[in-house]
């Protein structure tokens, strides 16, 4: 016999609420014949459990075929929670991998590695590997989209040897064009590509020829043309068409970074006709877009034709609703008007392309929040309550039937009751986690700020210790007449002012990113800040046989914060020299306009690519060159001069060529 179960109102059986519905139960017991036959059919929880699982099965699928990235999370997210408040571990395993990928395909590799990490230790609880494999492969993935490209490339050949042992050939097909996407940005981002690059560039050479040069960049190219015809023949030999499209896109990429635009171009078109074939066209308008790159900007300079490309791909783009692949074309359109010098229309796209990036990283944002409110969520299936009551009365049904019933109703509320409460105790425990967490947040806050304290106060004096003496040291040396001691004297001192530079840079980094750098701008002369910034590195540069020129006029004047504009004039010097040859000149030198302040570092070196000027100032975007004495840096010297110019209303600029040298060019408006 199935029973009807009643609804719950309060904590204890007998409440208010269940005294109502038993006083109802027992009238309708007496009054109401064949209560007991009807009652055999009530609604299955069973029922209920099988229909969430399908809810659960559809989200995840819906996350699959959705286009765009944002609701595909959303999505993933509530497959996730629905099968989390279900107990069923298998599907929300399933879930958090879908999470994990959906969180990629949106930018946050950060909540993507940590719903897959999740993923992976459920599988693994459950014993299944095949899925567990699938979740290496998609955390490959994940680490090649956040640049970590040697963790992707491991993580990926454990799925790819677990899918060539149990012969899962769609799998494995995937893994390889993954595993040739990932050794192809490895080959892009090798210290020897630049060089190559920069030879192509100039022409009467060829990639293949350059390779002979570089026996470790020609490794790579091995490697990521392996892995690429692995995955194009088992693509084929499968039929799977998305697979065949992402293997001709990396075939595409590559002939373009060989600078072989023309076979770049041909594949394009071939790539094109293909999509249109198959009807696979979601990633056409990011065909387009390298296509229109090809063509203007990035390679042949045609940028009429490349224009025509670029829009066609922001009309598909717009239709399709990806919003960045609207981003990309948008930038694409952006640089080909600024090359045809029509600055109205180059202007336009940049402010289109400023506000779709922002909008987009508003969704990201919103998302976010909402999954982490899911996370303070559960959630909770409600049963209807259905029953059947017959209109003929009987007088029979017993007293023994009615206790019967009433014992039915009163452990069903007591089961109700239980439930609820334990359901109210684990929210009180994640209410503790939550809040013991956000604790130790703040004490790792705190503990990380006296870390910086202890840097700036403690660790800056020795090396100003250091340096003094080694000075000392040099100078006796000198007096000594052994060469071998004055050489050493100039490396430590030379090596102990790079590191007080770095550390310099690093805590001015770090107090501008808590917020403890207090603006106080003050009038002086500028001298009285490039002058003992030429001092500290003429030592330097006369190792090195480069002539400093110091043309700063006495009557020039500031009205701006004294240490920030050191900071600025330091760095622009100790880069100058840095990358600034034997026999070099570097020449300091300022004027004074009627409403501004120009001051201009100019040196002879080996000056900057078109590529890295566009990634000069930009955060986490650009990693330091080393120095014509191979001097290391990490790139947050300019990243601070942009920051602290512009805490001044002020402006810096760079003009180089490859070796040509370069000139930095800082505008501040007078106060």
């Amino acid at each position: 016999m199935k029973w009807i179960i009643m609804p719950v109102c309060g904590r204890h059986p007998l409440c208010k609420c269940g005294r109502k519905y038993f006083f109802f139960f027992m009238v309708a017991a007496l009054l109401v014949p064949g209560l007991v036959q009807g009652a055999g059919r009530q609604l299955d929880p069973a029922s209920i459990v099988e229909t969430s699982v399908v809810n659960v099965e559809e989200l995840i699928s819906r996350s699959m075929r959705e286009r765009n990235a944002v609701q595909a999370v959303t999505w993933a997210e509530e497959a996730v929670y629905l099968a989390d408040s279900l107990r069923h571990s298998k599907l929300k395993a399933m879930a958090l991998l879908q999470s994990g990928t959906a969180w990629k395909n949106v930018g946050d590799h950060v909540r993507s590695e940590a719903r897959l990490q999740d993923a992976l230790e459920l599988f693994q609880e459950l014993g299944m590997e095949h899925e567990r494999h699938k979740v290496y492969h998609a955390l490959g993935e994940t680490y090649r989209a956040s640049g970590w490209l040697d963790i992707a490339m491991s993580t990926l050949l454990t799925a790819r040897a677990f899918f060539d042992k149990t012969g899962a050939k769609e799998d494995l097909a995937r893994t390889y064009n993954r595993l040739a996407a990932t050794s192809y940005e490895r080959l892009y981002w090798h210290p020897s590509y630049e060089k190559v690059d920069a030879i192509l560039r100039k022409g009467g050479s060829t990639f293949q020829e350059e390779l002979n040069r570089f026996p470790e960049l020609a490794d790579l190219y091995r490697e990521v043309r392996l892995y690429l015809d692995r995955a194009s023949a088992m693509g084929t030999e499968l039929h799977l068409e998305e697979l065949i499209i992402s293997n001709k896109i990396i075939e595409s990429g590559l002939y373009i970074q060989t600078h072989q635009s023309n076979l770049a171009l041909d594949e394009f078109d071939k790539l094109i006709a293909y999509m249109h074939q198959t009807g696979m066209t979601r990633d056409l308008p990011l065909v387009l877009i390298n296509k229109a790159r090809v063509l203007g900007y990035s390679r042949l300079n045609q940028p009429e034709a490349a224009i025509l490309v670029a829009e066609e791909a922001l009309e598909l783009a717009r239709k399709e609703g990806i919003r960045m692949y609207e981003f990309m074309a948008t930038d694409a359109l952006y640089y080909d008007y600024l090359a045809m010098e029509n600055y109205r229309k180059a202007h336009d796209y940049l402010s289109k392309a400023k506000n779709l990036y922002e909008e987009f990283q508003n969704e990201r944002i919103l998302l976010a929040a909402k999954a982490k409110e899911h996370e303070h969520q559960i959630h909770q299936s409600e049963l209807e309550l259905a029953y059947r009551r017959n209109q003929s009365q009987y007088l029979s049904i017993t007293l023994v039937i009615i206790i019967g019933l009433f014992s039915v109703f009163f452990l069903i509320l007591w089961r109700k009751n239980r439930e609820k409460n334990q359901l109210l105790d684990e929210l009180k425990e994640k209410s503790i986690i939550i809040s013991g967490k956000n604790r130790e947040l703040a004490e790792i806050n705190a503990e990380k700020d006296r870390l910086f304290s202890i840097l700036g106060h403690d660790l800056l004096n020795p090396f100003t210790s250091i340096i003094g003496f080694s000075q000392m040291l040099e100078e006796e040396a000198a007096k000594e007449d052994n060469p071998n001691l004055k050489e050493y004297a100039s490396i430590i001192q030379a090596a102990s002012l790079q590191v007080m530079q770095l550390l310099r840079n690093l805590l001015d980094w770090a107090r501008m990113l808590q917020g403890s750098i207090i603006f106080t701008p003050q009038v002086f002369q500028l001298r009285e800040v490039t002058g003992p910034a030429v001092s500290i590195y003429e030592e330097q540069a006369r190792q090195k046989g480069i002539r400093i020129v110091h043309t700063v006029p006495e009557e020039v004047s500031l009205h701006a914060d004294r240490n920030m504009i050191a900071t600025v004039v330091r760095n622009l010097l100790s880069n100058a020299v840095k990358f600034t040859g034997d026999g070099g000149e570097v020449r300091i030198t300022a004027t004074e306009g009627d409403e501004q302040t120009t001051i201009i570092v100019e040196d002879t070196g080996i000056g900057i690519s078109d590529e890295n000027l566009k990634m000069l100032f930009a955060s986490g975007g650009h990693s330091s060159t080393p120095g014509t004495a191979r001097e290391k840096g990490t790139g947050l010297g300019l990243i601070l001069c942009k920051d602290f110019i512009e805490k001044h209303r002020g402006t810096i600029q760079v003009s180089s060529k490859p070796g040509s040298g370069s000139t930095f060019t800082v505008v501040l408006p007078d106060a």
